[in-house]
């Protein structure tokens, strides 16, 4: 991830396409992220299926900010944006952000992602400060 002038992230490369996943831990440096594979998608959608609507939950103060999966190519039906943190799934529905709870466990699985990607070390860091 990298900030323009404006301090606003970009995410990634304008040429790059594709469903990326950053996973949101550092304040003014990069995050570590990575592109989904076709597999991974599919599994996405299925993940993402029948969540429950729940109200947010403004977590206490952690390191960890959660994931944000980028979907630069608009693959249907997964949304443009989505944030899963401490068990909720969040992403803009007709201009509104709706709250989900992650009993597909979304977010296990793209810490296990992140392990896969080389990001052990950071995954564990993460887990030992909750």
């Amino acid at each position: 991830m990298v900030f323009n002038k404006e301090n606003k992230r970009n995410f990634p490369a304008k040429s790059d396409y594709g469903i990326f996943v950053s996973l949101d831990i550092y304040s003014g440096k990069p995050d570590p992220y990575w592109k989904l594979t076709d597999e991974q998608i599919e599994e996405l959608k299925l993940k993402l299926k029948d969540l429950p609507e729940t109200k947010m939950i403004i977590p206490e103060k952690y390191a960890h900010h959660g994931f944000r999966i980028y979907n630069k190519d608009k693959i249907q039906p997964i949304p443009q944006r989505i944030e899963v943190f401490r068990k909720v799934v969040s992403y803009r529905k007709k201009r509104k952000v709706h709250y989900f709870e992650d009993i597909n466990n979304i977010e296990d699985w793209l810490f296990s992602l992140a392990i896969e990607q080389g990001y052990e070390e950071v995954v564990n860091r993460v887990k030992n400060s909750e």
